[in-house]
């Protein structure tokens, strides 16, 4: 199918940046304003939310020549634009989580344990307990029968 809908260069590029972040905030400017309504006359942008915000239309990729994504809209908004998992999914845990997560077991986190579970150099996850753990926390330090430094705080002593 050829593009039917003809584009200026700024409308193609406002449509390629709404289409690869998904939603937008249209309170940015008046030509950006002028723009994205010539954009919803042609049909390409609808309204989203209550505030003012557009997302793409079918027609948009096809105007564009790229292929759709799947989940292409109602992708969970926040300040910088869209965070790019649907509404109503949990974020997954952050690396601080999963480091507190570990050192909250009864045997708590060996220094090798951590570095696996964030992806960290040594040096990294120290920094991590002497800076945010033990400036938050009640941090532990223990010794395992193999000579292992395992490291353990409180299951409520996050800060």
């Amino acid at each position: 199918m050829p593009n039917t809908v003809r584009l200026t260069e700024a409308q193609r590029r406002l449509l390629l940046e709404i289409c690869r972040n998904g939603v937008k905030d249209t309170q940015s400017g008046r030509s950006n304003r002028r723009t994205l309504q010539a954009l919803k006359a042609k049909g390409l942008l609808e309204d989203w939310g209550s505030d003012g915000q557009v997302q793409p239309k079918a027609a948009a990729f096809a105007a564009l020549g790229i292929p759709q994504p799947r989940a292409a809209s109602r992708t969970a908004v926040g300040r910088n634009g869209a965070h790019g998992r649907p509404t109503g999914e949990p974020r997954p845990p952050t690396k601080r989580q999963r480091l507190y997560t570990l050192l909250e077991r009864p045997e708590g986190a060996s220094l090798a344990d951590l570095q696996a579970a964030v992806g960290w150099q040594a040096h990294s996850v120290r920094g991590f307990l002497s800076g945010t753990v033990r400036k938050t926390s009640a941090l532990t330090t223990l010794v395992d029968e193999a000579g292992v430094r395992r490291y353990r705080v409180e299951a409520d002593g996050r800060g």
